[in-house]
């Protein structure tokens, strides 16, 4: 298992994960939807989502295989 705090730098990362054996990698932003919405984006939580789930489509379509999206339903209850 690969642990990755944030994608920087993604042709490095995955090059790293498949040299040591990795698989598969979920794209999760976890609890730090409101960090991205209010602090970084200054937008919506559902605007938000919006921004990361087309960027992780794009990290998916750029490395096919490499990465499953999880869904960040809790963002929206939160934000409710």
């Amino acid at each position: 298992m690969n642990w990755h705090r944030n994608f920087i730098d993604l042709d490095y990362s995955v090059a790293k994960q498949r040299k040591a054996g990795v698989t598969l990698s979920l794209a999760s932003n976890g609890g730090e939807v409101a960090w991205i919405s209010h602090d970084l984006l200054k937008v919506s939580t559902v605007e938000a989502l919006k921004f990361v789930n087309d960027e992780y489509l794009a990290i998916r379509d750029r490395f096919p295989g490499e990465f499953e999206l999880i869904a960040n339903a809790h963002a929206l209850e939160e934000s409710c």
